[in-house]
């Protein structure tokens, strides 16, 4: 499930490409423990760029799949792309991943360069991280 704003300050459900994104979106941003927890349904595809490259094909439901690509020397996510599907439409979006940095012993990646369809939409600079802050109930509000 997904919700949204519905520009009046209320939630509304999402649904179709909106749910869909924020499917891809999510699935995105737990790379790593997606792949660990369906890694018993992970696709290999073909080696790509000369052996650089190792795609793995993720399923996400409902005839959803997110495709990542992993550098076979460093073992990092460079790559991670899914295509969202409506009537009428089909986009590709894709992430590129950057600038790699420990930070308390785990590994971020501090640029991302966005794509839909093979166009840039621009790109996301991580200026700092913050591994487990305290949080206060206030922090999560709807």
């Amino acid at each position: 499930k997904g919700w949204r704003s519905d520009g009046q300050g209320n939630m509304a459900a999402a649904d179709g490409f909106l749910l869909t994104s924020m499917v891809l979106q999510a699935a995105r941003a737990n790379l790593p423990w997606l792949l660990n927890e369906r890694r018993a349904t992970l696709k290999m595809l073909g080696a790509m760029e000369g052996g650089k490259l190792q795609g793995l094909e993720v399923p996400l439901g409902a005839g959803l799949t997110l495709t990542v690509y992993v550098d076979t020397a460093t073992r990092r996510i460079v790559r991670s792309s899914g295509v969202l599907e409506a009537p009428g439409m089909k986009t590709n979006f894709a992430t590129d991943y950057a600038d790699f940095r420990t930070v308390d012993g785990v590994l971020f990646s501090f640029r991302e360069a966005n794509f839909a369809s093979n166009q840039s939409t621009g790109d996301t600079v991580i200026t700092r991280v913050v591994v487990n802050p305290p949080l206060k109930d206030s922090d999560f509000r709807p």
